[in-house]
This record gives C-alpha cells, structure tokens and sequence, in this order.
C-alpha cells in the first residue's frame, strides 16, 4: 500500500487471495490491511503510516495492517488483480474505488 499526495491505494499482490480493506477512522486517518491471515500487507509510505502490530498503535487493537494519515485525502483507491480477491473501501467523505484487472468500479460509501 502507499499514499502518495491526497491519494491513498491499496494494491494486491499476485498469487494470493485478497480480502483488502481500507477504512476510514476519523477524517484524517484510514486503516489499510488484508482479512486474510496468510497476506502480509506493506507499506512503501513509512512516514504517512504507522504499522498496527507494534506498539503504541499495536494498543488500538486493530488487526495486522497500518494507520495511515492523509491530511485532504481525495481518493482511496484498491487495486484487485487476481480472479480470486475481494476488498471493501469504506469512507463516509472521500472517494473510493475498487480496480479489478483493468476494470475500475467506484466504492460503495457506508
């Protein structure tokens, strides 16, 4: 996963059964991990996101993932390459979509 800008993206890697999800905390802060115990999710933005397995955020009790701060975020983006991965983007004030092999698909907000 990554955030680059105002823009954050969830990108699933191939040969693994994804369950993604990216999750809004308040409206600066979006959780980012994988349902699926057997995916490791990483982060290529090491100073935007705080990893959820060690401590202080560990005390949250999130599951394996991070908490990401994206200040003016304006889009939440997951990228699904595999037939056989699934995600959700829940946001209650920022865009979402979920890209599954090409085909771009907005995100339903909850």
């Amino acid at each position: 996963m990554s955030v680059s800008g105002t823009t954050l993206q969830y990108q699933a890697a191939p040969g693994e059964a994804n369950t993604g999800v990216i999750a809004q905390q308040t409206p600066t802060t979006f959780y980012v991990g994988d349902r699926n115990p057997a995916v490791t999710v990483t982060t290529t933005s090491p100073v935007a996101c705080l990893d959820t397995t060690v401590p202080p955020t560990s005390l949250l009790g999130l599951p394996p993932g991070f908490l990401c701060t994206v200040v003016g975020a304006t889009s939440l983006t997951m990228n699904l390459d595999d037939g056989n991965d699934t995600g959700v983007v829940n946001s209650t004030s920022v865009a979402g979509a979920l890209n599954r092999r090409g085909r771009r698909r907005p995100a339903r907000r909850r």
